[in-house]
């Protein structure tokens, strides 16, 4: 990532698509989420 904007805005889709696709209900609840430093 070039940036932390990018970093973030990438972080967001993935976090988007768990659900999206029905792997989720939340994401927050994906045992193998993407550190809590991200979190927003």
């Amino acid at each position: 990532m070039r940036h932390e904007g990018e970093l973030r805005k990438t972080v967001a889709y993935i976090r988007n698509n768990l659900v999206k696709t029905q792997m989720v209900r939340q994401w927050r609840t994906y045992p193998w989420r993407i550190s809590r430093e991200l979190e927003a």
